[in-house]
Order: C-alpha cells, then structure tokens, then sequence
C-alpha cells in the first residue's frame, strides 16, 4: 500500500499523485473540544483522520493534515 499521509510525503510524491493519478484528496475536519476526563481535546478530528485514512487506502487517495477547530468552553476556564 501507498503512503496516505500528505505530510510523510515528499512533494515530488505528491505532485505525481494529484497529477498523473488524479487521487482524490481527504481534508478531515474536527472540533476541537473537551469530551470529559476520559478523551483527549483531538478526539473528533483524531476520528475524522481515521475514516479518511480508511477511505484514502480503497480509493488511493490522499490524507491532508487536520484542520481542528474549537472554543474554549466554561468548562475549559481556568479558576
């Protein structure tokens, strides 16, 4: 199998991928958030790079790097 990963992947691989393949590129997107003591801040976009990953290797495709998004809610405030 094919490196998905945009970012491990050299421009030239790249370049070659978009072009002479014409492989679809994956933008996962995800807040980024509390989900209580148990999860990490990057759980949505962790989550959303792994269906893309799934789908970018069925489809030789490529994974771009994640765009998290968030708001520091009040439960995130510092005292």
């Amino acid at each position: 199998m094919s490196e998905v990963h945009m970012n491990r992947m050299t421009w030239q691989e790249y370049q070659e991928r978009v072009t002479a393949f014409k492989a679809p590129v994956f933008l996962p997107v995800g807040a980024l958030e509390q989900h209580g003591p148990h999860l990490p801040l990057g759980t949505d976009a962790l989550l959303a790079t792994a269906i893309a990953v799934g789908a970018a290797a069925v489809l030789d495709g490529i994974v771009a790097p994640a765009l998290s998004y968030g708001y520091k809610s009040l439960l995130c405030r510092s005292p």
